[in-house]
């Protein structure tokens, strides 16, 4: 005679399924995103080659900002260069209302009409630096214009974020103005660098040389001891330690140096 399973099986079973399930779903998942992710990328090699078929040809208005061209989707569809019907396979929604940006050098990039994000200074890059030279001052997005977009001296510079193209997209808050954030340089620190002398008593008083990166003139303090305490001017025969500091200015911080060996006087 057959017999059933036992409660104590049933849920020793449901266990396993269950485990076993809790165990498969992350890999189908992952299979899921990985296939979702290859139809996305196989579009947007279409559609950046139909792009650029279509900028080469047609030269009909599209937007274009730091080389980049900016192309509506939907101009390709009445091309006849993309299916009308291409979905997004991320979003399940059409293609029509986005842009393409022909990047000659680099993969294509959709910018989806619903990207919508309020300007901020999170869009700033990060950890800048005064350098001497002209630097970024925020990353580059497609569709949006940043002035300035370079600045060279350390300070807090007020971006304005404009949408090129106000029309075809918004701001998080449903508004097509410019925007404002701040990016800021900060000051370098300055470099002092002491080079220690030697020579011979003159009467005169003997310097070390020092060496400023910012080339600020700095303020020298000579001493006896080497704890630098106790004042002193390095023209007798003996040893001298110094301490430099520098002022700063816009672009440096003031610095100042250890207490070092500055001077050797001999006889």
């Amino acid at each position: 005679m057959k017999r059933g399973f036992t409660l104590v099986e049933l849920v020793a079973i449901i266990v396993i399924l269950a485990a076993v399930f809790m165990m498969a779903f992350p890999l189908l998942l992952n299979i899921s995103k990985n296939s979702t992710e290859k139809q996305y990328e196989t579009l947007l090699e279409i559609m950046c080659d139909a792009a650029k078929v279509f900028d080469d040809e047609t030269k009909l208005e599209y937007d274009s900002y730091e080389g980049v061209d900016m192309v509506k989707i939907s101009y390709l569809m009445d091309a006849g260069l993309v299916d009308p019907n291409l979905k997004n396979p991320r979003t399940g929604k059409s293609f029509a209302n986005d842009r393409i940006a022909i990047l000659w050098d680099y993969p294509c990039y959709i910018y989806e009409a619903d990207d919508s994000f309020t300007p901020s200074s999170s869009m700033c890059n990060a950890n800048l630096v005064y350098n001497g030279y002209s630097q970024q001052l925020v990353d580059s997005y497609p569709g949006i214009i940043f002035d300035p977009y370079f600045g060279t001296n350390a300070g807090e510079y007020t971006i304005t974020a404009t949408l090129n193209g106000a029309s075809d997209f918004t701001w998080e808050d449903g508004t097509t103005a410019p925007k404002t954030f701040t990016c800021t340089i900060k000051k370098a620190d300055d470099i002092i660098r002491i080079t220690e002398k030697t020579a011979q008593y003159t009467g005169a008083v003997i310097e070390p040389t020092i060496n400023v990166l910012s080339g600020l003139t700095p303020t020298k303090t000579y001493y006896s001891d080497s704890t630098c305490t106790t004042s002193a001017t390095p023209i007798e025969v003996g040893t001298y330690y110094v301490k430099v500091a520098t002022p700063g200015n816009t672009n440096y911080k003031s610095a100042n140096s250890e207490c070092v060996k500055g001077v050797v006087i001999t006889e």
